[in-house]
């Protein structure tokens, strides 16, 4: 009795709720649609203005350029804009880079017309030797000028992303450039409107990127040199301080950081804390300062006397929709931090009650979601009373928006993301329904959000019909019990009284595959795992895939990146070997094909790829994971391939000759669940790949005991994406 009283003491403090607050919604309140005006109003400013003032002008060619940076200035503002906030009119790149090779072609050379057109040609991935000899030249003229330079820091920071890690001397010297010309830029710009801001984001998205060294090696220097805006002088110091607390305490848990840890996480958060609330006090209006404060009192707890939920508020009141600031509520108010899990739902709720779906705010009730599924291992909360129906709403009024701004395609990835809700709630019948409406238009990566294969997914909604959902339970029931022959006699009973049309009926030809695959996989035979016409079994996710008739699989690119086929076979684990043929088609286009395993997520894809760079004339064989590595090899029109995970430890064999053993990629067996797929990450929209002949057989090497995962810090700070200028 004792032990059940401390489990429901337990449980009602994860689970306890506070009082629902409710975020102020201002009519009038500032939110990214206006930071994105001003953004393209900075970007006119640095590009327009500069010209007028010292540009190469001339009127054979002045037209062409101004036509050029009134599509560069709204491309820059809308670099990873979300698509309610984006811009309209946004040239692509392709007419962006027609216009600057226009103007160059007429006779003009200035070097913001030439950094237009190196900048659109490093985002369409020019090899880095093409690059760099113009960049090293737009750096050094650009940031000549008299005037600091925002194109001149920029084209610095582009060299520094040229450089590979094989050169780290010349790294550290254009890093310590970049240093130079950016605090230069921050001490001497002639600050109007929100400048400070934009500049503060760029920047610092750039320092947070480099790691806790390199952040004070900035901030030493510019507390060398006086000037600049005094807010913007104290975010940048004060968001250095906090990286720099997280690094002393180390990202495990309470009771692994040592006392100098403590003293050194203690002393930085109070110096983040006097900088942060310096510049709010500066700058009240701007929410970065209250946003980063957040994380000070989280880590802080009672002893700064901080609270989170103030400093949320003043962010918000700054910037309704600052997103730092709800991620960071959000984070602190994990059972960890001395939250519960109802106050996370709670906070979710509160951001959907705002309605205003013309912003992120209400997204965040999924983000609560999420988390609250991390926390709990798995989305059994969102089967609570109340949970689907919050969400409903949520999506209705999402859906409502994107019909206003007339964006059809965004709406039908809404509905389809409600139906995979659905789905993962078991709400079976209302997913049929928004999937029934959908028709052509469901959109299968919406299942992804929610860790399913849409096609297999959305295949399971109609299996769970009545009248049918209940010869599924027995067959399921059937394979728990290891009766895997038993069980897929259940299925083919069942499939054999569908209609050939029955939208049910992908979803039990696949399961009979995946049980037919397992009793294989599991006596150690080969498996013939090749994709048939009805892709039963596999679960198309990115790119186009079709079979040939002579049962060829074969994968186009649509867009530069990710063309993808999952396996729904459960292979991944312990140790096996799989083999096939592969060939990249379309001589003359970059390619690339190979195999890849996801890890815990659908879209976090790792694997062994070979790689075309038609421009160089050279292929290899990439070894995408974690650290990378990749070996130069010749390929034939045809390759035979044999890559092998035993034990943690990949091998690649490649047209009978061994490239590679033994590469440590135990981290893979950490994965809660990993799919294995093929497909490639790079290559040219239209180009394509050929798979035949894929099979797997277990192998008999102990499943790796993986090395003890990374430690996350518990900060949780996010990757920093590049800056967007």
């Amino acid at each position: 009795m004792r032990h059940a009283h401390r489990l429901g003491f337990v449980l009602a403090i994860l689970f306890s709720v506070v009082s629902r607050a409710a975020i102020p919604v201002a009519a009038d309140a500032y939110t990214d649609h206006d930071y994105g005006k001003a953004m393209l109003a900075f970007n006119r400013r640095a590009l327009h203005d500069v010209y007028a003032k010292s540009g190469k002008k001339n009127p054979k060619w002045d037209a062409l350029v101004l036509k050029l940076f009134d599509g560069m200035a709204i491309r820059h503002a809308n670099f990873r804009a979300e698509q309610v906030y984006r811009l309209p009119d946004e040239p692509p790149p392709p007419e962006l880079m027609a216009r600057a090779q226009a103007a160059i072609d007429a006779g003009c050379d200035d070097p913001l017309v030439r950094y237009c057109l190196a900048a659109l040609q490093q985002e369409q991935n020019r090899p880095a030797a093409e690059l760099m000899p113009a960049m090293e030249q737009l750096a050094a003229e650009l940031t000549a000028s008299a005037e600091p330079s925002w194109r001149g820091v920029w084209a610095q920071h582009r060299i520094c992303r040229l450089i590979g890690a094989d050169d780290p001397a010349g790294r550290a010297n254009h890093w310590e450039r970049f240093k130079d010309v950016a605090i230069d830029l921050i001490v001497r710009w002639k600050y109007q409107d929100i400048d400070a801001r934009i500049i503060y984001e760029q920047i610092w998205m750039t320092l947070e990127s480099e790691g806790p060294d390199y952040q004070q090696a900035f901030v030493k220097a510019l507390n060398a040199k006086k000037g600049g805006d005094p807010w913007l002088r104290e975010m940048i110091l004060g968001s250095a301080d906090v990286k720099a607390a997280w690094h002393y305490r180390g990202g495990g848990w309470a009771n692994t950081v040592t006392d100098g840890g403590w003293a050194g996480f203690n002393r930085h958060l109070d110096q983040a804390r006097d900088h942060l609330t310096a510049a709010w006090k500066l700058q009240p209006k701007f929410p970065e300062a209250a946003a980063e404060m957040i994380t000070v009192a989280m880590g802080a707890g009672d002893r700064l006397g901080e609270s989170d939920r103030a400093w949320f508020d003043r962010a918000v009141a700054a910037q309704f929709d600052y997103a730092p600031a709800y991620a960071s509520f959000l984070w602190a108010s994990r059972p960890r931090w001395g939250g519960t899990i109802g106050k996370m739902y709670d906070f979710g709720v509160e951001c959907a009650q705002t309605k205003r779906y013309d912003t992120r705010v209400p997204r965040f009730l999924l983000r609560a979601l999420d988390d609250i599924a991390s926390d709990m291992n798995g989305p059994q909360f969102w089967r609570q009373p109340g949970v689907y129906e919050q969400v409903k709403e949520l999506y209705d009024g999402l859906a409502g928006e994107t019909a206003k701004r007339k964006v059809p395609e965004e709406s039908d990835k809404l509905r389809s993301e409600q139906a995979a809700f659905a789905w993962r709630v078991q709400r079976y019948d209302e997913a049929r329904i928004i999937l029934d409406e959908q028709g052509d238009h469901f959109y299968r990566g919406a299942f992804e959000r929610y860790g399913a294969m849409g096609m297999l997914a959305a295949s399971h909604a109609y299996a769970m019909r009545p009248g049918l959902s209940d010869a599924i339970n027995e067959a399921e029931r059937q394979a728990t019990q290891n009766q895997i022959d038993v069980a897929r006699a259940s299925y083919e009973s069942a499939l054999a009284k569908l209609d050939a049309n029955d939208k049910a009926a992908f979803f039990l030809k696949s399961r009979i595959r995946q049980l037919q695959w397992q009793k294989q996989f599991d006596a150690g035979e080969w498996v013939d795992i090749q994709p048939t016409k009805d892709f039963a079994g596999w679960s198309p996710q990115a790119g186009k895939w079709e079979v040939d008739e002579q049962g060829g699989v074969v994968g186009t690119f649509l867009t530069r990146q990710l063309t993808w086929l999952p396996c729904q076979g459960q292979f991944v684990h312990g140790s096996f070997v799989v083999e096939g043929n592969v060939e990249l088609l379309d001589e003359g286009k970059n390619c690339s094909a190979g195999v890849g395993m996801t890890y815990d997520s659908l879209d976090r894809i790792y694997g062994l790829y070979f790689q075309r760079d038609a421009r160089r004339g050279s292929t290899v064989l990439r070894r995408d994971f974690w650290p990378g590595a990749q070996d130069a090899i010749a390929l034939q029109p045809k390759n035979k391939f044999s890559f092998t995970f035993a034990a943690g430890r990949a091998g690649a064999n490649v047209n009978d000759k061994e490239i590679f053993r033994d590469y440590d990629v135990s981290y893979m067996w950490q994965a809660s669940r990993s799919y294995l797929g093929i497909g490639g990450r790079w290559g040219e929209p239209g180009s394509r790949m050929r798979f035949t002949n894929l099979r797997i057989r277990a192998v008999n090497n102990p499943a790796p005991v993986a090395a003890e995962p990374a430690a996350q810090p518990e900060a949780a700070p996010a990757p920093a994406p590049a800056p967007q200028e």
